[in-house]
């Protein structure tokens, strides 16, 4: 009954706040802010000017795993969120110290206001309440590691093993349990052993509570190997659970919350029991979690010697015992383990080399290729240089009043030809054939690099900045379109690539 009702209450956290006029705002923090210290400021700008403040209460929501037991602070049926500071004039203000509190992800912590009136009434507006915020004290990334060994042969997925080679297995405890994991690789696939050693296995009773709050294997994956605190697009997450149930999720954010989507399309994953579920009169041995994972689900070609972002995750529900307890191969636990920079790296091994026959075909292509390049070149024909000289004169000097405009207004994200074209009095078409003419360039490649350059700056001059909030100051819209473009510009480098390799 406990769990049921903990998990009902969980909605009123997940689920979307009703669209009206708040009654405040929260300045700080904000939506998929990082925080990085114990000191966290807080600050309200009271909106509804008819309420006559006597004093606003500052609240946080965060989970708090105790290493025996999970307890929850949530605002429903007598569990009370932690009160953290109450202020009684403008500006209503404060820095909080939570060095008392573990780290979470961008599930886990909450903070919103309650508003006390002269006349003694206390005004709550949940559709305020800021959520998305990721809680990281710790610099470093995990040096958890496992290899993926190369495989020419094909698995057949059935839970068994019995067509796997002898691998060494990477093992780590979960409250009372033991998990082993094995993976190998080739061109088509991810493969993953995994065994689970759990002497009381628990599963999903019924729909009213998700099969994942039982005993679970969760794999994490960031393929780019980004590293960033909130999960990018690039990011999977698939829980496989006990009683066969699955979930294949990318959570990424969407304004201000979250948004899922699944992905799971051509991967095969068996589960085998072994041993009767939510039985207490029994002693069982586990599970065994079998998996082909498709690099086209995973959103990835795979490549010898190439690491991924990668976490094993294993949910130990033993009821009547301990409700529910999370543990990583990487060291994550269930406040913080959907926060990229704490998981591991699975690297891809032992692909054999590329045979003597293969290489000289490429040679061969490569040398074609350059060839028909340099021919079509020296083909095109020329303009005499005079001609050149006195079309260039007047285009670099419009093409230098356009880029001044564009540097000075590259953070507007709504700025286009049209735009440029009305704040300069010419037309479009004249600016796009002299941009191309100067700069061989269209105007939003040329805008694309501006912003691009910026946020490289930006990248390296504040790290107190997450992505998020650089992609946005820098003109775009959302932080996947600037991910994006920043990798087409830069060779497949992501902006937190770039900025780890240049700190």
């Amino acid at each position: 009954m406990i769990m049921v009702l903990i998990y009902l209450f969980s909605g009123l956290l997940y689920s979307e706040p009703a669209k009206v006029t708040p009654l405040y705002r929260l300045l700080h923090p904000r939506p998929f802010d990082v925080c990085t210290n114990n000191s966290i400021q807080l600050a309200a700008d009271i909106l509804d000017t008819s309420i006559q403040v006597k004093t606003v209460y500052f609240y946080v929501l965060y989970y708090d795993f105790a290493p025996s037991s999970e307890y929850l602070q949530r605002d429903s049926s007598g569990i009370q969120p932690r009160l953290i500071a109450q202020v009684s004039k403008p500006p209503y203000e404060v820095f909080w110290d939570c060095a008392d509190i573990p780290d979470q992800d961008v599930w886990r912590f909450f903070f919103y206001c309650t508003i006390e009136d002269t006349k003694g009434q206390i005004h709550t507006d949940r559709s305020a309440t800021v959520r998305h915020l990721v809680l990281d004290r710790h610099s470093e990334f995990s040096k958890a590691s496992i290899e993926s060994h190369y495989t020419s042969a094909t698995l057949k997925i059935d839970a068994s093993f019995g067509d796997w080679p002898t691998i060494k297995p990477i093992n780590f405890m979960n409250n009372n349990n033991l998990i082993e994991t094995r993976t190998m690789w080739d061109e088509n696939f991810l493969y993953l052993a995994i065994v689970v050693h759990d002497e009381n296995l628990r599963g999903q009773r019924n729909n009213s509570i998700p099969a994942r709050m039982f005993d679970c294997i969760t794999l994490k994956f960031d393929m780019n190997h980004s590293r960033s605190h909130i999960q990018e697009q690039d990011d999977r997450g698939i829980a496989i659970c006990v009683n066969d149930t699955l979930w294949g999720l990318i959570e990424v954010p969407d304004g201000s919350t979250m948004k899922a989507t699944q992905f799971l399309k051509t991967s095969l994953i068996k589960v085998r029991c072994l041993g009767t579920l939510n039985n207490d009169k029994d002693k069982d041995t586990g599970f065994i979690v079998e998996a082909a994972l498709s690099w086209a689900d995973l959103g990835k070609i795979s490549s010898n010697n190439d690491s991924i972002g990668f976490d094993v995750f294993n949910t130990d529900n033993d009821y009547g015992k301990v409700w529910r307890i999370g543990k990583g191969f990487s060291g994550t636990e269930l406040y913080n383990n959907a926060n990229p920079t704490e998981w591991g790296t699975l690297v891809l091994t032992g692909k054999p080399k590329i045979k003597l026959t293969m290489l000289i075909l490429i040679a061969l292509l490569v040398t074609c290729m350059i060839f028909i390049i340099v021919s079509k070149k020296q083909k095109k024909s020329t303009i005499p240089s005079q001609q050149v000289k006195a079309t260039k004169s007047s285009s670099e000097i419009l093409t230098e009043r356009i880029c001044d405009y564009v540097k000075t207004n590259y953070s507007n994200p709504q700025l286009s030809l049209d735009i440029l074209a009305s704040g300069m009095n010419l037309s479009s078409t004249h600016i796009r054939k002299t941009l191309k003419a100067v700069l061989n360039q269209g105007f939003s490649e040329y805008l694309a690099e501006v912003r691009i350059g910026k946020a490289k700056e930006m990248l390296l001059k504040d790290k107190s900045k997450n992505i998020t909030q650089i992609a946005y100051e820098c003109g775009f819209n959302s932080s996947e379109y600037f991910t994006k473009t920043f990798k087409n510009l830069n060779q497949g480098y992501t902006p937190s690539d770039f900025r780890n390799t240049n700190s």
